[in-house]
């Protein structure tokens, strides 16, 4: 019985300590939020240069006529961006994030079927699913 204890009480604390990092993230959520309108972030990601992105995920040729909606940023020209993705996922992202603040402000919220693949670009260097 200790060991079935140990093992519930070891679980408690961690629903307890991922909640206690929940409030610090929901400000930070609403900093973001609050830059991302304040710098018009749409506008800028949108024309940021871009590139095709091959199948295996990784860059391709830059887009010479302009940005490509739905390419990924090439970040061989905009080499301070962490990952490959396009303004697009920024923004899916950006809903995703006010969703979950939404969420624990007791607010509804509506499915976001775009999580998992949202999720999995921003963990996995922009290459998705």
């Amino acid at each position: 019985m200790a060991v079935k204890q140990d093992q519930t009480v070891a679980t408690a604390n961690m629903i307890t300590s991922m909640l206690q990092q929940i409030k610090p993230m929901l400000a930070t959520i609403d900093a973001i939020n609050t830059s991302y309108t304040n710098l018009q972030m749409a506008d800028v990601l949108n024309a940021m240069p871009t590139a095709a992105q091959n199948p295996d995920g990784s860059l391709g040729a830059p887009d010479t006529a302009g940005p490509v909606s739905g390419n990924p940023i090439d970040t061989t020209k905009v080499s301070r961006l962490s990952i490959a993705i396009s303004a697009y996922d920024y923004g899916v992202m950006l809903t995703l994030l006010q969703q979950m603040a939404a969420l624990f402000k007791g607010d509804v919220v509506a499915q976001q079927q775009s999580a998992p693949v949202s999720l999995a670009k921003a963990t996995s260097g922009g290459q998705g699913v």
